[in-house]
């Protein structure tokens, strides 16, 4: 299987592999469904722009997606009831100005009205830590989500990422379950933003809407403020999930130590970005490259690993980053890449079995030629092949300068 644009002119005729979810985490279509060139239309203005196939191409690539797992479901499950709840409650304050709408959250204290929903979401991380901390990273740890659930599904997408990436940093059972939940509710002050700057894409905000977008942050600390007597992470994540270690974040412009050890001192260090705050901005960054959006082009494994590499050390912490990378392999499974040198110059493949002992140098599978004029497909170990070396197909031209867009 590999994951293919809806775009991609190769993709008529192939089988869906997985099912492809809608906005409130349904499915709007089932795996096993050939796509034809309708079914492609009716995706797309369903606001779908990616999905998993079964083609000569990707035949016999196994790539388990994320959601299939109890865990997985149950969390999403709570979160979904959580945000339901407190989305009646906070809609009216979405069109209030920051400074109000904080002295409305922290004089109503809507969480607490809701005590039995997020006691519900808490109940759920050990299932889901102990779930993630274990989950394989060889086809890029990625999770099928709809542009439009960009609140549940991109936080329970970012808590196990944020678990399995924690486990490399270190953490411990209790930090693990800790960050499960943090996770879980780091981006619940965007239900305190007006959808349509919310799932606007950022250039076509202006200053003002861009302000009130980046005050999730200050938002999300003021409403969860009742979860930190218990949890003192969960608002301390909520806030800082943006922050950036050279201090160029938002909402304070707190700095990193780009560094996983730090002395029992500047742990505790509140004018500095949070370990835990870290790993999730990492995980939160990650998801946001991979995952579709309003503006943006869900980027490959293989592409989102990259920009970590480019952005480590000056937006998020080095170190962090660098286990991290250890997770993802640098061509992970499923990932359509370009070839560079030998006799498939420039033609696309994907990439079909790793060699732990040897990473950087997959099997991959040609099935294009130089002018991605389909051929029969054609097996390669990159082992055998020293003079041929690979290229993600969807690097952003940015990376090359600026970072994307965050």
């Amino acid at each position: 299987m590999r994951r293919v644009y809806l775009d991609d002119p190769l993709l008529e005729g192939a089988t869906l592999a997985r099912d492809v979810g809608g906005p409130a985490g349904d499915t709007i279509a089932r795996a096993g469904h050939r796509l034809t060139a309708r079914a492609i239309r009716a995706l797309a203005e369903r606001g779908a722009s990616v999905c998993f196939v079964e083609d000569d191409a990707g035949a016999e690539v196994v790539a388990p997606p994320i959601p299939d797992h109890p865990a997985v479901e149950a969390a999403r499950a709570a979160l979904a009831e959580l945000c339901r709840i407190l989305g009646r409650s906070l809609e009216p304050l979405q069109r209030h100005p920051t400074s109000r709408a904080l002295e409305e959250v922290k004089q109503a204290r809507p969480l607490i009205a809701a005590e039995s929903a997020l006691n519900a979401v808490r109940a759920t991380t050990p299932a889901l830590a102990a779930y993630s901390r274990n989950v394989g990273g060889a086809a890029g740890l990625l999770y099928d989500r709809h542009p439009a659930d960009d609140i549940v599904g991109h936080s329970v997408h970012v808590a196990v990422l944020a678990c399995r990436f924690g486990t490399a940093v270190g953490f411990s059972e209790n930090d693990l379950n800790t960050t499960a939940y943090a996770a879980l509710l780091h981006d619940l002050g965007l239900l305190v933003v007006p959808e349509d700057v919310r799932r606007m894409p950022p250039a076509r905000r202006s200053p003002a809407e861009q302000r009130r977008y980046e005050d999730h942050a200050l938002l999300g600390e003021m409403l969860l403020g009742p979860a930190g007597l218990r949890t003192p992470a969960v608002p301390i994540v909520a806030v800082e999930h943006h922050e950036m270690q050279a201090g160029t974040g938002y909402p304070r412009g707190l700095a990193g130590a780009n560094r996983i050890l730090r002395a029992a001192e500047h742990a505790a260090d509140r004018s500095r970005i949070a370990l835990v705050s870290e790993v999730i901005g990492v995980a939160d960054r990650y998801e946001r490259l991979v995952a579709p959006s309003a503006g943006h082009r869900p980027l490959s494994a293989a592409a989102a690993r990259t920009v970590l590499a480019t952005e480590a050390g000056s937006v998020l912490n080095a170190e962090v980053v660098g286990r991290t990378l250890g997770v993802i392999p640098p061509w992970p499974l499923g990932s359509e890449v370009r070839l560079r040198g030998g006799q498939h110059d420039g033609a696309h493949a994907v990439v079909v079995a790793i060699d732990q002992t040897s990473p950087e140098r997959p099997a991959v599978r040609v099935f294009t030629d130089a002018r991605r004029e389909p051929i029969a497909p054609v097996d390669l170990d990159l082992q055998a092949a020293p003079f041929v070396s690979l290229e993600p197909i969807d690097l952003p031209a940015e990376v090359a300068g600026a970072a994307v867009a965050r």
